[in-house]
């Protein structure tokens, strides 16, 4: 089996269960390409899109039957999508698994089983012995990739014509199991895909407010490109909130204060809570001048205006320190924004400071 990307490069390859060569896949890619293809069309989009909602019970599905490496295999590819409903996939973002069964030894001796025919196989060349009968395998654009061939019981033309209708019923019951099989696999990857988001939306994302954390912070704060804008919040009065009202009121207040924060900052933008009442906004890239200063007034007019707790109410605000990185400043940022953070605080509070002004000042 593969798993594609959305480009429909191969980025897992597994075969009897254990971890192969993703070159592998250059056997079947131009057989697989055109299937995974047509999954990209605007009626399967849909489809696939109806079954991320859970509107249908199957997603949209691709198969044939091709020769491989001298073998008939079947072949079939389904999207694989997400029903968490914190994570969203574009169109033609979606990846594909995709699965190959051959149709070979056991698929044969189970025939044989089954009907009472001997020399029970599948060939890739029509030729046959002067005792055997075939039957050629078609795929969807019917071309012959193969032949099932077996030695009839002789004499009697009756027997091969009631033989011949059972066998090709079977076989296309194998290509139903092996099609149902291909869906389990495909769902059990599907809960693995949103199993796997969740725990890292767990480990990057602040449980309590749903905003970055620390570790997300500083991977974006590393890993971002220059220039970067950092504004350092802290919140003022947040601790007599939890003195009088209540931790429970003290959660409810940070939440509502995420919330408020979302509402001004771009989706490009992050927003981190480090831990108690500590926030970062995070912005890459050149803004306009004075845009960090506006957004600065921006946050402590918003975080000044009362919260309502339940049937309570607070009154807190908000100071804020600027810095910026335009070169090599990236490791300094965090401690200048802060640096003016401090200074906000120390000239009264609900204000903002800028770490630049305050060296000029100097």
């Amino acid at each position: 089996m593969f798993v594609l990307d959305p480009s429909l490069k191969p980025i897992y390859a597994a075969e009897d269960g254990d971890q192969a060569d993703l070159a592998t896949y250059d056997a079947i890619r131009a057989i697989v390409d055109p299937l995974a293809t047509s999954l990209q069309a605007p009626d399967k989009q849909a489809a696939t899109l109806s079954y991320e909602k859970d509107d249908v019970d199957l997603p949209p599905q691709a198969s044939d039957v091709a020769e491989i490496a001298g073998k008939i295999a079947m072949i079939s590819v389904v999207p694989i999508v997400s029903n968490w409903d914190d994570q969203v996939q574009k169109p033609n973002r979606v990846y594909y698994h995709v699965a190959v069964q051959y149709a070979g030894e056991d698929t044969a001796s189970d025939l044989s089983k089954q009907y009472l025919v001997d020399g029970v196989h599948f060939d890739v060349t029509p030729d046959t012995k002067p005792d055997e009968a075939a039957v050629p395998v078609a795929n969807a654009a019917g071309r012959f990739v193969g032949w099932l061939k077996w030695i009839p019981q002789r004499p009697g033309q009756q027997l091969l014509a009631e033989t011949l209708p059972a066998s090709l019923a079977l076989l296309a019951v194998v290509v139903l199991v092996i099609s149902l099989l291909l869906f389990g696999l495909a769902r059990s990857t599907k809960a693995l895909e949103r199993a796997r988001a969740e725990a890292l939306h767990r480990a990057t994302h602040d449980p309590l407010t749903g905003l970055a954390n620390r570790a997300l912070f500083n991977e974006k704060l590393e890993r971002s490109p220059l220039p970067l804008t950092l504004l350092a919040l802290d919140l003022d009065r947040f601790k007599a909130v939890n003195d009088t009202l209540g931790h429970e009121a003290g959660d409810e207040l940070l939440r509502q204060v995420a919330t408020r924060l979302k509402t001004l900052v771009r989706d490009t933008d992050l927003i981190a809570r480090l831990g108690g009442d500590e926030f970062m906004v995070l912005i890459s890239g050149r803004i306009e001048d004075g845009r960090a200063q506006q957004l600065a007034g921006q946050i402590v007019a918003a975080l000044a205006v009362p919260f309502q707790l339940g049937q309570d109410t607070a009154s807190i605000g908000v100071s804020v320190g600027i810095a910026t990185a335009v070169t090599d400043e990236r490791k300094e940022l965090v401690s200048r924004a802060d640096f003016a953070l401090y200074d906000a605080k120390e000239s009264g509070r609900n204000t903002f400071k800028v770490f630049d002004d305050l060296q000029k000042a100097a």
